[in-house]
């Protein structure tokens, strides 16, 4: 079992480091969004989708000058359904996408500082320090009656345990690693658990980086972010076209005939097609910047959580022989016999 105390540490740590790339995050994703979208063509910016029950991409709607779109773009504007289907625009999954690249590579930046502050949550799990203490007595060459091994087992998981939590006091990967240090230096002097511990600690802070590099490029964590900032976007991108559109031609979400507003729209569109890119990007970014700062602590808070509870998974299943120093594996074995008064 995880330690609350230690898990919500870590999460409050790694939550910190979010929030201190809070503006850097936001400058970022306005200048990402103003280019992304005015280097789009006018097609592209027009074209509005239907999307399933779960969300998913239904039926694409591209733009044409023709009565037939006039009246899906004025629906969208309008917020009505098409089919009992919701109707948003095809801007929306690729400027997620955008943004979750953006917030991930950011948050990918600070792995090693992320590395120090999960390492204890790890060690403090239960299975993670049971999973070590098996490889441990399965890597001894020292003979073990068979009825003790599970008095041995117990022994073991608890030594080492001790040993693991008392090696590391910290929640920055630099102190782990100076913490290690002074543990080594000590050897001579100390437990042999804490010779093994030292070797763990080591090991697990290497092996860790790579893996939260590749868990926060992963679709799941980007999946994350974008259901923190999806609603935002698709807000962003509606709002901007009721305010470049709607409020030009004085559509009102009440208007009951889109047949007279129709006609408006493509009028509109024939003079200000050419410009929609630019003055959408402008709109969108201006307002996806600003929603992204009133909820960014919410979303850095819901992002530490899965780091936490993601890495620890992995880290659990990190468990193997590769971080047993073997020379000290049969000295610990005795050490841990020798109190159960095994000749």
């Amino acid at each position: 079992m995880i330690q609350d105390n230690d898990r919500n540490e870590a999460i409050q740590t790694i939550r910190s480091l979010i929030d201190s790339k809070k503006w850097t995050i936001i400058s970022d994703v306005n200048s990402a969004i103003i280019n992304s979208i005015s280097n789009k063509t006018p097609g592209e910016c027009l074209e509005i989708i239907s999307r399933s029950s779960g969300g998913d991409v239904f039926k694409r709607y591209p733009f044409r000058l023709d009565k037939e779109y006039a009246g899906v773009l004025l629906d969208f504007i309008r917020k009505k359904q098409i089919d009992g289907r919701n109707l948003d625009s095809g801007l929306t999954d690729p400027t997620c996408d955008l943004v979750a690249n953006i917030f991930s590579r950011h948050v990918e930046e600070m792995s090693d500082e992320i590395s120090g502050a999960v390492i204890k949550v790890i060690i403090s799990n239960d299975r993670f320090v049971r999973g070590i203490s098996d490889v441990i007595i399965a890597s001894s060459s020292t003979p073990v009656p068979r009825l003790l091994q599970k008095k041995l087992s117990a022994v073991v998981t608890k030594k080492i345990g001790h040993a693991l939590l008392t090696a590391v006091d910290s929640s920055t990967y630099a102190t782990v690693k100076l913490s290690v240090m002074k543990v080594a230096g000590a050897a001579a002097a100390s437990p042999v658990a804490m010779k093994l511990a030292a070797t763990l600690i080591t090991s697990l802070a290497t092996t860790l980086k790579p893996i939260i590099i590749k868990m926060l490029a992963s679709t799941a964590v980007k999946t994350a972010i974008m259901s923190k900032i999806k609603a935002v976007i698709m807000g962003a991108l509606l709002g901007s076209f009721i305010k470049i559109i709607g409020a030009k031609l004085g559509v009102s979400l009440g208007v009951a005939y889109a047949f007279v507003l129709a006609p408006l729209i493509i009028v509109w569109l024939t003079h200000e097609y050419k410009t929609l890119p630019r003055k959408l990007a402008k709109s969108v970014a201006d307002s996806v910047a600003k929603d992204m700062a009133n909820g960014f602590e919410n979303t850095a808070q819901s992002l530490a959580e899965m780091i936490v509870e993601r890495v620890v998974i992995d880290g659990v299943g990190l468990i193997s022989a590769q971080f047993i120093n073997e020379n000290n594996v049969d000295d610990f074995i005795e050490e841990c016999l020798a109190e159960l008064d095994v000749p």
